[in-house]
């Protein structure tokens, strides 16, 4: 008897279906499209890179236009101070036109019309201050100056801080109290050393509630705005002060601040910003003096020519 063997056919398979064959298209596909996404995105890839490059150069070469421009101009105005503050006597008057026209063009505080004007007509210059830094030395000088100024900006710009300084008036009046130094005078003082901000000593900026860090060094701390002023005014010798005219107020002013602006033939911000007389020159920090910079805040002798043209003091 013969063994059996087992001779039945394998199952029969099914026709591949439009799914298998999407599926193995579709792999195939994948397969050959690697290199060429590779290829494209390395592509995109580099093209990015290539214009953040190009973008880079385009800002860096911006910037130094930029950088260059404002050296160019500084040169001229260099030149334009340099004409309006010499001593010769016959300067031609398109000299000092285009002198006080580049200045006005390139100062971010811009003279009334009227006031440019008047001073291309007139041919006026800068004066140059003196090295000297005593009083009596110095009175004429700041009686003539004060008597000659000239705003560089509009009267409403002053105004706007005239006009904070007499909201303050009451707590500058209990300094004049405590002292008998005027109330203006302090007012002033406050708005020039810390924009007239109550929760800082009034000689340097620090804060009244810690030890000063600043010159004066090592004052306080205080428990009231006033009594940090009223030790700022003493240790500057002006409690007991008599004479306050006005070429006396200027040149206390300007010691408060400092004789330095005089070593570099600068009219001192401090007392000449927004007027005529002053252009750039800026002691950024103490003992650090830039030539280019300008003070945001007015001088003193601005802010004290707008308190007597309003007859909100008597003229000293």
């Amino acid at each position: 008897m013969t063994e059996a063997t087992d001779r039945s056919e394998p199952p029969s398979r099914a026709p591949p279906s439009l799914l298998d064959k999407a599926d193995k298209i579709a792999k195939i596909f994948a397969t050959a499209a690697i290199p060429i996404i590779l290829g494209v995105g390395g592509w995109i890839i580099q093209t990015t890179i290539e214009h953040d490059k190009q973008e880079s150069a385009r800002i860096q070469q911006d910037q130094q236009r930029a950088v260059d421009k404002d050296k160019i101009s500084l040169e001229y105005v260099k030149i334009a101070k340099d004409i309006l503050t010499s001593t010769e006597k016959d300067l031609p008057k398109e000299l000092t036109t285009w002198s006080w026209r580049l200045i006005d063009g390139v100062s971010p505080i811009k003279f009334a019309k009227e006031d440019l004007d008047r001073l291309i007509d007139r041919k006026e210059r800068i004066p140059t201050p003196s090295t000297v830094s005593s009083f009596q030395s110095l009175a004429d000088e700041y009686n003539r100056m004060f008597k000659e100024l000239i705003l560089a900006v509009e009267n409403q710009k002053v105004d706007g801080i005239v006009d904070k300084v007499i909201a303050n008036k009451v707590r500058y009046s209990e300094i004049e109290s405590r002292t008998g130094v005027p109330w203006f005078f302090v007012g002033v003082v406050h708005y020039l050393e810390n924009g007239l901000d109550f929760q800082k000593y009034l000689s340097n900026n620090d804060p009244l509630t810690a030890v000063t860090v600043h010159v004066p060094k090592g004052r306080g701390p205080f428990a009231t705005w006033e009594d940090g002023a009223s030790d700022a005014l003493r240790i500057s010798g002006l409690i007991g002060a008599t004479d306050w005219s006005i070429a006396r107020i200027l040149f206390r002013l300007e010691a408060w601040n400092g004789f330095g602006y005089r070593r570099r033939q600068v009219n001192s911000p401090f007392l000449w910003n927004c007027a005529s007389y002053y252009t750039t020159g800026y002691f950024v920090s103490d003992g650090a003096f830039d030539p280019a910079a300008i003070p945001e805040r007015c001088g003193g002798a601005v802010l004290l020519k707008r308190l007597m043209d309003r007859q909100l003091i008597a003229n000293q």
